[in-house]
C-alpha cells in the first residue's frame, strides 16, 4: 500500500473500508496481487515475449535439421493455488459490515 499509494497500513489516516477499497483497486502487478497468484509478477507483454523467445528458438532448432538439443521453453510463473477454479468470495453484508466496522488493534 505504502508503493502504490503512500498509507502506512499500521498508521492509515484513514477507515478500513477506505483501506479494502485501495487495496481492491491495486494493479495485477502489484505485490497483493502476486502473493494471491505466482501468475501475477508477469504481465501479457512478459508472456508474449516469453512466447516469441521460445518460437525463434524452435526455429532455429528445426532450420538447423533438428540436430542436437531440442530448446527448452522459458520457465514462465508457476500458479501458487492448487487449482484453477476460481474461488467463492461470497460474504454475507452483515458478516462485512462487522468486519469492517471492528475497532482496529
Amino acid at each position: 500500500m505504502h508503493e502504490v499509494y503512500g498509507v502506512d497500513v499500521r498508521n492509515p489516516g484513514c477507515s478500513v473500508a477506505h483501506l479494502a477499497c485501495l487495496a481492491a483497486q491495486l494493479g495485477p502487478g502489484s505485490r497483493l496481487a502476486r502473493a494471491y497468484d505466482e501468475r501475477n509478477a508477469w504481465d501479457e507483454s512478459d508472456y508474449l515475449l516469453a512466447h516469441i523467445a521460445d518460437s525463434i528458438a524452435y526455429l532455429r532448432y528445426e532450420l538447423a535439421g533438428c540436430k542436437g538439443r531440442k530448446p527448452k521453453p522459458i520457465e514462465r510463473p508457476k500458479n501458487s493455488r492448487k487449482d484453477d477454479r476460481p474461488r467463492s468470495h461470497h460474504v454475507p453484508r452483515r458478516k462485512l459490515d462487522r468486519i469492517l466496522s471492528a475497532p482496529r488493534v
